[in-house]
């Protein structure tokens, strides 16, 4: 891939089409108007090819506030590549990863409320029936009888 005469070396399309996108936000925050320009400053710092994405996200991370966390259920090789990824896409990644972790402490909580409310009916429902519970015994031991189930 060819950036203003710079090669990237990515094997990934998805990491290149995002360094494509980094290399734009990169142009537009600096303000410039041509990214050859861009292209020439980096170079002309002494910046090798290969550590220009990084340099952009560093730049812009430094203008756009502190990095985004990448999700705490990611794996750390899937952390170092949410670090490469525009702050944009990270801020939406970051905001949907906390919707579906909020929607599963959601419904973990509801489960385990109903299972509070099936056990109290249990205790409820075994209160009531201990006043007969030996009216119940003789009943099942006479239906044992009845139908031979016993010697």
């Amino acid at each position: 891939m060819h950036f203003c005469g710079i090669r990237a070396d990515m094997s990934n399309p998805v990491m290149e089409a995002l360094a494509a996108a980094r290399w734009r936000e990169l142009s537009t925050w600096m303000q410039l108007t041509d990214e050859s320009t861009l292209a020439q400053q980096i170079t002309a710092m002494g910046i090798p090819p290969a550590k220009i994405w990084l340099v952009a996200q560093l730049l812009i991370g430094a203008e756009t506030g502190d990095p985004i966390p990448a999700p705490r259920s990611w794996r750390p090789d899937e952390r170092v590549e949410f670090a490469t990824l525009p702050r944009a896409i990270q801020a939406v990644l970051a905001r949907r990863e906390d919707d579906r972790d909020r929607e599963i402490r959601r419904v973990q909580t509801a489960a385990a409320e109903a299972r509070k409310a099936a056990e109290a009916e249990k205790i409820h429902i075994r209160e009531l029936l201990r006043p007969h519970a030996d009216q119940i015994i003789a009943a099942q031991q006479e239906e044992k009888v009845t139908n031979g189930s016993l010697p």
